[in-house]
């Protein structure tokens, strides 16, 4: 069930699988250029829209099947059209087609659930005509929605076109209205976004070059941004160029047809094209249109989905006319959107509008996909500033959780966010003091103002050697202020420099951007030799960076396989099947799966306790008894296998515990697999209720074990008995008497000779497969780093599991410090609480340590103590204390420094009431001492 735009329910199913396969109907919709020709005297209009259309024709006999949806109630057949069906629109065209057959191109035009009424003469005539076709529809029993129609107009839009009394037919103005609308560039990013849009028709444009001058000269680097009256003439009459003639083509639906969209973070633009005489694609229509609050929060795939829809949306009369068009998008994962198997509400409603029209997606590169791109990127579109809903919705969402400690929440006015003026960076005294005593300092900046305020041409020689830029595009501003290209050139002093950096890259309306990026919103302003260096420098030693940037490397650590086994069931791996539904006499729930790492044979046992005392008995039982004692057993860091007892139990038999690395169970993936094949078939031969799994585990058990390995070319059922488990057991025709006998000696030699042979056999086989899979894994792996005791990591902590309601905080990136290196591939970390020490390499990443001396540096220590998966922060001493708000609903708050953290935060009271911290300064604060 999903909600209609304008309100109400709509039920639709998921049909997608079946359009794919089903053979399009080729009925024809009304012939466009017709339809306009019939209507354009007309002087009377109504329009009248049919309502549930589709569930006004029965679907065929006996092919209801291919109708059925699932619910929790069973399956159920539509005997009627749905909606979402491909062939549901031909079909309803057809129908109406023959309910208003004997009015149609006389005073009546059908567009599948569209129906338009014109007529020339007076308005009883019109009157007349309207009953008529009313009389038809209450005939067949269609009903019109009311809210819908038009009635008695002189003007009415109708395939895409406005259709006027005494007008005749004009274009569209939604049509062209992108281009109409295109506001004035105000900066050079803009002039080349809209002189690239226009360059693809340039072919279409005589003299492109000349009349596009004064525009592309403001383009130049030595160009200072200025527009005139010529650079405004230029792109006026480029406006109006793409919008007629030639350039702007009228729609023909025997042409071929193709859709352009793309969407921003901010607005949609796409183009409607087909392709003309010299097999060039020309524009027939432009759309663009700056996305919602509610929009601008959809993730990147639902975007660029909505592009596409609001493109068939606004050309859905000339769409529905063409045989098959194709649509272009640059977000690749939509070419799987038809196979995607789960679909929220939203892109439910969406599948089924596009089902009605037959196109194909094809995906291009971003790069290549400049005209849409630049109509959903208009400058005019982009927020302006922090008062711009679609930004301040993203703004409150971020920071509405409690619980993030590295942000401090200020209040920010469009003005503190405005960098158009960067004099605004300076109005806080500290930076103001640095501003003026580093102009008096810095000898090369006084050299050079003085140098253009005399209006000299070129640098002295020994400034020439120091390879500055040139002089000739220094200015001064009416301040006397030195500028660069009309950046305001900063003078060298490092923590004037390094404010401004961290002023830019740290404020809310950026958000912490990357280097590039950061250094392009520097460069807006302010300009020094090396400023790009600089802010590489600064960006590389943020923290909160650190911590919260995604990780987009390869893997690091080349793929080290573990050792090959020697024996058969010498080294095993174990691990579980948790949390399956009750099953046989002692209630078991889980199901320990042992694996022999040489045959990949598998025992399967099904317990209820799975404690260490639980496992080591059950192994001791049932594993000791037929195949000795193991060597070495692998498994992950489980309760059970970290615990006193079973580190003991491995000690007494002399069994090599190898333990999988913290958080990285890729140590044991062989186990995972074979784990996710035992629930296969535990789901293809269970009950409904699932509750027969312990009785089928011998079942799964043999037939896993009479398998061939895939790194062994052998069963394990082979290895261990010399022969195969066949399904279906061939009757010779010799009899056993017939069969040449052996005596017993022979039979043992040649029972342990194939065991050997096997044996060797697998050894080599595994060695081979190991090698492959190495040289494979490492194509996209890297050689694990070196870190040194004392180096400074941040740690990727994603699968820790807690009782915080969400995984999207700032500590998942913690920063450490190393202890030591454990292996060639992990590491030991000085983590707080009951976190397991050492790190695979994969989940570290060096966190550099060569900040400004006047940068500030975030927490070194982030994350909370871990006990028993709740999380603890350690108070240091209180601060302060402070009430919130007016009368008794004030809030109490306490200024708390926490255990390890630089940055003190205001908490409530009632968290902190039971620390020791607390009753220290409430005992100090009311001796009128302080400071706790």
């Amino acid at each position: 069930m999903v909600k209609k735009p304008g309100g109400g329910i709509r039920f639709c199913v998921d049909y997608r699988g079946l359009n794919n396969i089903t053979r399009k109907d080729r009925y024809p919709l009304p012939l466009f250029t017709e339809t306009l020709r019939n209507v354009a005297k007309a002087k009377w209009f109504t329009k009248l829209d049919v309502i549930a259309a589709f569930h006004k024709i029965r679907v065929a006999k006996g092919e209801e099947w291919k109708t059925a949806f699932r619910t929790r109630y069973g399956l159920f057949e539509w005997r009627v059209a749905p909606f979402g069906l491909t062939g549901a629109p031909a079909a309803f065209q057809r129908y109406v087609n023959g309910v208003l057959q004997d009015y149609l191109d006389d005073f009546v035009s059908a567009y599948v659930d569209d129906i338009l009424i014109y007529s020339s003469g007076s308005l009883q005539d019109h009157r007349e005509k309207v009953g008529k076709v009313l009389q038809r529809l209450i005939d067949a029993g269609l009903q019109i929605d009311i809210d819908k129609c038009e009635f008695e107009t002189k003007r009415v839009k109708y395939l895409g076109y406005i259709v006027e009394a005494e007008v005749g037919i004009r274009v569209d103005p939604e049509k062209i209205i992108a281009i109409r609308e295109w506001a004035t560039p105000t900066s050079v990013k803009a002039i080349r976004a809209f002189i690239g849009f226009a360059n693809f028709y340039r072919v279409f444009i005589s003299n492109f070059s000349d009349i596009a001058e004064p525009l592309i000269n403001l383009t130049k680097k030595e160009m200072v941004f200025h527009w005139d009256e010529a650079c405004n003439q230029a792109f006026e009459t480029i406006k109006e160029l793409l919008i007629t003639a030639p350039i702007l083509g009228h729609f023909d639906p025997e042409k071929d047809t193709l859709v352009e969209a793309d969407s921003s973070g901010h607005a949609t633009g796409g183009l409607l094209l087909q392709k003309d005489k010299n097999n060039n694609w020309q524009p027939v229509a432009y759309y663009s249109k700056k996305h919602s609050p509610t929009e601008a929060n959809y993730p990147i795939h639902d975007k660029e989905l909505l592009a596409i829809v609001r493109c068939l949306e606004a050309w859905a009369p000339e769409l529905r006319m063409v045989r098959k068009f194709t649509v272009l998008t640059d977000h690749k994962n939509l070419q799987y959107f038809y196979r995607e198997r789960q679909l929220s509400e939203r892109q439910v409603r969406w599948s089924e509008f596009l089902s009605r029209f037959d196109f194909s997606l094809e995906w291009k590169p971003g790069k290549t996909m400049g005209k849409p791109d630049a109509l959903s990127r208009r400058e005019q579109d982009l927020p302006a500033n922090y008062d711009d809903e679609r930004i301040r919705s993203r703004f409150i969402r971020l920071f509405q959780s409690k619980h993030l400690r590295s942000v401090q929440i200020q209040s920010l006015s469009s003005e503190e966010i405005d960098f158009t003026k960067e004099i605004r960076m300076f109005e806080d005294q500290e930076m103001q003091n640095l501003w003026h005593r580093s102009r008096q300092e810095d000898k090369l900046y006084q050299e050079l103002t003085t140098l253009v305020a005399n209006k000299e041409r070129n640098l002295p020689t020994k400034l020439q050697k120091e390879k500055l830029v040139s002089i000739a595009e220094c200015t001064l501003d009416e301040r006397g202020l030195l500028r660069f290209r009309d950046r305001t050139w900063i003078p060298h002093c490092e923590p004037l420099r390094t404010r401004i950096i961290q002023n830019i890259h740290d404020s809310h309306i950026t958000g912490h951007p990357g280097r590039d990026l950061t250094y392009s919103i520097l460069s807006r302003q302010f300009f020094w030799s090396g400023a790009a260096s600089d802010v590489r420098r600064f960006v590389r030693n943020c923290e909160i960076c650190g911590r919260n940037t995604i990780w987009r490397e390869t893997k690091k650590g080349l793929l080290k396989p573990l050792p090959i086994p020697e024996r058969i069931w010498g080294e095993l791996s174990i691990d579980f099947i948790t949390d399956l539904p009750p099953s046989g006499r002692d209630n078991a729930t889980n199901c320990m799966v042992v694996t022999d790492r040489l045959t990949k044979g598998i025992e399967l046992e099904g317990m209820h306790d799975i404690s260490a005392q639980a496992v080591a008995q059950r192994l001791f039982e049932r594993h000791y008894p037929i195949h000795g004692i193991p060597t070495a057993i692998t498994s992950d860091r489980g309760p059970q296998f970290v615990s006193d007892l079973w580190k003991h139990f491995c000690k007494l038999l002399s069994v090599e515990q190898r333990l999988s690395t913290a958080y990285h169970p890729q140590t044991d993936g062989a186990t995972e697999r074979m784990n996710q094949e035992i629930e296969k078939m535990i789901r293809i031969w269970a009950t409904y209720t699932q509750e027969n799994w312990l009785a089928l585990l011998p079942v799964v058990m043999g037939a896993i074990n009479n398998r061939e390995a895939s790194s062994t070319g052998l069963s394990p059922f082979y290895f261990m008995h010399g022969y195969h488990n066949e399904p279906i057991q061939l009757v010779e025709d010799r009899t056993i008497q017939d069969r040449p006998k052996k005596d017993g000696e022979a039979l043992a030699e040649g029972f342990l000779k194939r065991l050997q042979d096997a044996t060797e056999w697998a050894q080599a086989a595994i060695a081979m497969t190991q090698e492959k899979q190495q040289h494979q894994a490492n194509k996209t792996r890297t050689a694990a780093p070196q870190y040194k005791e004392g180096d400074w990591v941040f740690l990727n902590l994603r699968n820790v599991k807690t009782t915080r309601p969400s995984k999207k905080l700032d500590w998942l990136h913690g920063k450490y410090k190393v202890l030591k290196q454990v292996n060639s591939h992990s590491y030991k970390l000085d983590v707080p609480g009951k976190i397991h020490p050492v790190f695979h390499v994969d989940l570290l990443r060096y966190a550099p340590d060569d900040s400004f001396p006047s940068q500030k540096v975030g927490d070194t220590q982030p994350g909370p103590i871990l006990i028993d998966g709740d999380e603890l922060w350690l108070v240091e001493r209180i601060l302060g204390e402070r009430t919130i708000g007016q009368g008794g609903k004030g809030i109490k708050e306490a200024y708390v420094k926490w255990v390890d953290y630089t940055e003190p935060t205001w908490e409530p009271v009632s968290n902190v009431l039971k620390t020791d911290a607390w009753k220290k300064w409430k005992k100090l604060h009311a001796k009128g001492k302080g400071g706790g």
